[in-house]
């Protein structure tokens, strides 16, 4: 457990949707039904990493959050892409964060950084298109990426790797955010 287990959403309509899991750059909650997942980036405390200055890295949460939501857009627009990346379903109206408490996260978060996505379902791994063993269909998915703007696929991850039909990718960027370190 990474004691996040009970944090909630709050949107603006008023919906209550629980904390699921998280990653590098933020956490992920998922509605009650099970369709949609959101994605609201994390905000960084003072002498965060590697003691970079709480403004350089709200920046880098920011712009992370602008390039990945570029990219959705661009692949979205694209009927190959498309059909391997979940449905982007635009940006989410946040109110607040509560922990399992009651007490209100919120400055832990970019509020106005959170994305609604398709929530896919199995286990995902690593894209890894550079590797020996690549199947075909992740280093055409790749190609087609960048012939289109999205340059940022490193740590990607895929559903489905094997299944050259069905495969959906996440966490890509039309570009690298260059880290300050």
């Amino acid at each position: 457990m990474n004691g996040k287990h009970g944090l909630v959403l709050a949107l603006k309509d008023g919906s209550q949707v629980p904390y699921v899991t998280n990653g590098a750059y933020a956490d992920v909650f998922m509605d009650q039904q099970g369709a949609k997942v959101y994605k609201l980036f994390i905000s960084e405390p003072e002498g965060g990493l590697r003691q970079t200055p709480k403004a350089t890295l709200d920046a880098i949460r920011r712009d992370n959050f602008t390039t990945q939501i570029e990219a959705y857009r661009i692949a979205g627009s694209d009927a190959f892409l498309a059909a391997h990346v979940p449905q982007f379903l635009g940006l989410a109206e946040v109110a607040s964060v509560h922990d399992a408490t009651g007490q209100d996260v919120s400055h832990e978060y970019h509020i106005p950084c959170c994305y609604i996505l398709q929530r896919l379902e199995g286990r995902d791994e690593k894209l890894d298109p550079l590797a020996d063993d690549a199947p075909e269909h992740i280093k055409t998915f790749v190609k087609r990426c960048k012939a289109l703007g999205i340059t940022y696929v490193h740590d990607a991850s895929v559903f489905g790797r094997s299944d050259p039909e069905h495969f959906k990718v996440i966490d890509f960027a039309t570009r690298e955010i260059e880290m300050p370190w």
